[in-house]
């Protein structure tokens, strides 16, 4: 019962298009925790060679695992991951 006008999608390899899309990305592109490993040891690999030593007598490396742990766990920003975090687990946004 159909028109001349009527038409299937093209199958490739059995799927449609949209579901050979939807899993090449899924292959292929990374998870957000991966790109924000990523990031973090990009960023840490440029803050050790291109900052100077620090102040007191201690290892640049240490130094700039404390300064990145310290930024971690500070007051402001940790209420404002939580509240993302809490969005997007209960997709709401109040």
């Amino acid at each position: 019962m159909y028109s001349s006008w009527d038409f299937e999608m093209p199958y490739f390899g059995g799927l449609s298009f949209s579901d050979s899309y939807i899993n090449f990305f899924r292959r292929f592109l990374p998870r957000p925790f991966t790109i924000a490993l990523g990031l973090t040891f990009i960023v840490f690999v440029i803050a050790f060679f291109f900052t100077g030593p620090p102040a007191d007598n201690r290892s640049q490396f240490i130094s700039l695992i404390e300064l990145w742990y310290d930024g971690l766990w500070m007051k402001g920003y940790l209420a404002v991951s939580y509240t993302h975090l809490r969005a997007h687990e209960t997709g709401r946004n109040r």
